[in-house]
């Protein structure tokens, strides 16, 4: 008589345990459609056609290579924009929606491939890595040394000393 009932429970149990984890996955899934919509809508009455984003992608990526504005560290959406000549909110919508980032993750992007490239060029090994962090538009180095290892996983100086070996 205990083993039905011992078995029933331990069944009971199991089943209880397999429903509360469909429902936690049904919840996960719901919450990501939520914020999925949530994240498109916010878009919705813009007014940028697909053809204009897709533009201003390329001139985005193009300015920030060629012109190099994030190297100024007060460098700021607004005056990318201005520079780019589209408003300020399409710009974040851009960089939000089709590039899926933040403005200053973007930027960040930009400055550590630029340092990457200054760190790996031998005319620039006189330089600290303090200097880097200014040239490539850091305000600081423990800012810099911050990011740098949050994109590329070391530090500058690792970096650094990794690509002096190899030569």
């Amino acid at each position: 008589m205990y083993r039905y009932f011992f078995d029933f429970n331990l069944n009971s149990g199991l089943i209880n345990t397999v429903t509360l984890s469909v429902f936690a996955l049904i919840l996960v899934f719901v919450d990501l459609v939520q914020n999925s919509t949530k994240r498109r809508s916010k878009y919705v009455t813009s007014g940028m056609s697909e053809k204009a984003r897709s533009k201003l992608i390329g001139e985005i990526h193009s300015t920030l290579q060629k012109e190099k504005p994030h190297r100024n560290h007060d460098f700021k959406l607004s005056s990318f924009a201005e520079s780019l000549n589209i408003q300020p909110t399409y710009l974040s919508q851009v960089i939000n929606q089709d590039l899926g980032t933040s403005f200053a993750n973007l930027i960040n992007k930009y400055r550590v491939e630029d340092a990457k490239r200054l760190l790996h060029d031998p005319e620039y090994n006189i330089l600290t890595i303090e200097a880097i962090a200014i040239q490539v538009g850091f305000g600081s180095v423990s800012t810099f040394n911050k990011v740098f290892r949050e994109i590329t996983g070391i530090t500058p100086s690792k970096y650094k000393n990794m690509h002096l070996m190899k030569k």
